[in-house]
């Protein structure tokens, strides 16, 4: 904890903006974490995770860049933009969402900067929307660079170690922790019920358990098709309402409010019952990812 005080110390007294303005820019150095201590103290801002996800995907051969920019749900940002067969694609390090360049649904709302290991660019586009922006970086007129060209040629020395290290996740605390936020959350359904009874299906639960582990296998995608074919016998006798939700694993308390917030436990028809499945899938140095299924059960009857 030490450490990590110390961390944000260094980053609250050192952290400054990079910004350009009317062709004028503004650039004050910012201290971020090696990439082994975010995965080692689980502990990263978005910028710090934006070049974790730039580095791995650069491991594995694609073309990336660290995206500075905004957000129109955030604020400032830091995505990754990726070039395959011709497409630039923009992920969010933060939830993993991807988005094609010209997807409306994109909530990036600017693109002001582009790094890579090689410089960085300034975007001096009359227009930086993600969907107007050019990408070609060896435009002068688009993109404005930071370094001269003579200093790429020259060869510098990275701080960042050659390899990361991965800790395995103890198994057997990983279970502990999942019939944990189960039991909690059973408990505050019940809480928040208190005036009502509250009815659990436990066969219902025991499908859902069946489900969740399928939905992180398959990047929270399983077809409308097959979901429904899991609870199809259901359906036949009651209106099934819910949805899975996913999170990293911070804490309970935060867990705990998601669900409150899908208000599925505030149904007042008389014989509700529910269905509730935890999965918690561990990932290396104690990184986890929690799936919630919640469902309320009413008789067509």
């Amino acid at each position: 904890m030490q450490y990590v005080e110390q961390q944000e110390e260094v980053r609250s007294n050192s952290r400054k903006s990079l910004e350009f303005k009317h062709g004028v820019f503004t650039y004050i150095d910012t201290l971020y974490q090696y990439f082994a201590h975010c995965i080692e103290l689980g502990v990263g801002n978005k910028e710090e995770h934006a070049v974790l996800l730039c580095n791995y995907l650069l491991y594995i051969g694609k073309k990336a860049w660290v995206l500075l920019g905004t957000s129109v749900l955030e604020g400032k940002v830091a995505y990754v933009a990726t070039q395959e067969n011709g497409e630039y694609f923009l992920w969010n390090p933060l939830s993993g969402h991807c988005y094609k360049q010209f997807d409306a649904f994109c909530p990036l709302q600017s693109v002001d900067c582009l790094i890579s290991w090689e410089n960085v660019w300034f975007n001096i586009q009359q227009n930086n929307s993600p969907m107007c922006t050019s990408f070609d970086i060896s435009k002068e007129s688009f993109w404005k660079q930071l370094l001269p060209y003579n200093f790429q040629n020259s060869k510098t020395q990275t701080v960042q170690p050659e390899k990361i290290f991965y800790v395995a996740t103890d198994g057997s605390l990983v279970d502990e922790l999942q019939n944990r936020i189960e039991k909690t959350l059973k408990n505050k359904i019940m809480e928040w019920r208190s005036h009502l009874p509250t009815r659990w299906h436990r066969q219902c639960t025991s499908v859902l358990r069946q489900i969740l582990p399928k939905l992180e296998l398959r990047n929270g995608h399983i077809t409308k098709e097959k979901e429904e074919s899991y609870l199809e016998a259901f359906q036949e006798h009651y209106w099934v309402t819910g949805f899975p939700l996913q999170m990293p694993y911070l804490d309970i308390p935060s867990i705990t409010e998601a669900v409150y917030q899908t208000g599925i436990h505030s149904s007042e028809i008389p014989y509700t019952e529910f269905a509730l499945a935890v999965y918690v899938h561990p990932y290396p140095n104690k990184i986890l990812s929690v799936w919630i299924y919640l469902v309320s059960l009413v008789c067509h009857q």
